[in-house]
């Protein structure tokens, strides 16, 4: 079973590369597509397929980033030793 930051991650696979997440073997690796109905997948990898047909995949991407990174936003990095 995968921790939080490791989940996080695995749902994080295809952020910049969306058509990772049209390949059934990458879905079966993230245990949050394990919890959907097989029909909710196959309906949410057509819409992706069609938001990548038409290059819109590339507006929500930006939107995302331009919300994650607002002006004001401060950031941390944590350092382990």
């Amino acid at each position: 079973m995968l921790g939080d930051e490791e989940e996080d991650a695995a749902l994080r696979i295809g952020q910049h590369k969306p058509q990772l997440y049209l390949d059934e073997a990458v879905l079966r690796g993230i245990p949050a597509f394990h919890e959907m109905s097989g029909h909710e997948r196959l309906k949410g990898k057509k819409q992706l397929h069609k938001a990548i047909l038409t290059r819109q995949i590339d507006d929500i991407i930006a939107d995302y980033e331009k919300a994650a990174t607002m002006d004001g936003d401060v950031g941390f990095i944590v350092a382990r030793r």
